[in-house]
């Protein structure tokens, strides 16, 4: 589970957009067969994003100062 402000970034990151993938509620990352479309996560004990991949979603918008928290995002 992810906890503070990764999971308040990628929230923050979810009412940016205008269109977010219906699916992205909840927890990102777990279970892990149930992460968010376009998710990837670490598979640490504490799993953290580490990419995202938002292309052929529709989706529009801007990218939320927050995202800066996810400090494991390493793909965008």
């Amino acid at each position: 589970m992810l906890f503070g402000f990764p999971i308040v970034a990628m929230e923050e990151l979810t009412r940016s957009f205008d269109n977010p993938p219906p699916a992205w509620t909840g927890d990102p990352c777990l279970p892990p067969e149930n992460s968010w479309t376009g998710v990837s996560c670490s598979k640490d004990k504490m799993a953290r994003v580490v990419s995202l991949d938002l292309t052929n979603f529709g989706i529009s918008g801007a990218l939320h100062p927050t995202i800066d928290n996810l400090t494991a995002l390493h793909h965008l």
